[in-house]
């Protein structure tokens, strides 16, 4: 069962731990699963997960403006790439809109 943390945060399980370190080490084993002409663009979008993370599991401080740009920026990579009404394989759930927006 998941609780909250010490610091208020939820999830104790190793899931996240797991996905970090999957991003961190071995990116071109998901980026090699798509199709050629989006691997550019998925190798981004993994990136910009990645710092994501980091950024949601940081106790430093956050300069919240300049993350927001990068989460927009994230946002526009996701709907220019992977949403158009030809090809819409990655869809975002209303917690990720919320939280790129």
């Amino acid at each position: 069962m998941d609780s909250m943390d010490f610091a208020g945060r939820g999830g104790n399980t190793d899931k996240g731990a797991v996905c970090k370190r999957l991003l961190r080490d071995h990116p071109k084993v998901f980026v090699s699963l798509v199709p050629d002409r989006h691997q550019a663009a998925f190798h981004d979008l993994l990136e910009g997960v990645w710092v994501v993370l980091r950024v949601y599991t940081s106790t430093r401080r956050v300069h919240t403006t300049k993350f927001r740009l990068f989460c927009l920026d994230l946002y526009h990579l996701i709907l220019n790439n992977f949403s158009n009404e030809a090809e819409r394989w990655i869809s975002l759930s209303p917690t990720v809109h919320k939280c790129m927006l």
